[in-house]
């Protein structure tokens, strides 16, 4: 439905918003199929674990890219049960930059942590 508004002598169309989401025909990116399974298994401690390390010093297997590969390779798991083939079928390093991307656009980035816990606190 749409409803005509007369502003200073010119007839206006304005448009109402959908009662419900418009539904999107283009499929969902790689980016995207990552980003809902890397937040799906998020609550798993034992896939955050691999997430948690900030310096090898404090990484599971004594790297932090190894770390962020199990975790890749969990996604691709999750990936294969949820038959999302593009990220099932995809190269674990295509999956760690995918989680690189995303933590980095989350501000949970390994680099944004650290420097997070090395910045002065504020005098209370």
């Amino acid at each position: 439905m749409t409803v005509e508004k007369q502003s200073s002598g010119s007839s206006l169309m304005l448009f109402p918003l959908p009662e419900e989401r418009p539904v999107s025909e283009r499929p969902a990116t790689f980016l995207a199929n990552v980003d809902q399974l890397l937040w799906k298994l998020w609550g798993i401690q034992d896939f955050r674990k691999y997430l948690d390390a900030v310096t090898n010093r404090s990484a599971i297997t004594g790297k932090f890219e190894i770390d962020r590969g199990f975790a890749a390779k969990r996604i691709q798991e999750e990936a294969s049960r949820a038959k999302l083939t593009d990220v099932a079928s995809a190269k674990l390093t295509k999956i760690m930059r995918a989680i690189e991307t995303i933590l980095r656009r989350d501000h949970l980035s390994r680099k944004q942590r650290l420097a997070a816990l090395n910045a002065p606190k504020a005098a209370e």
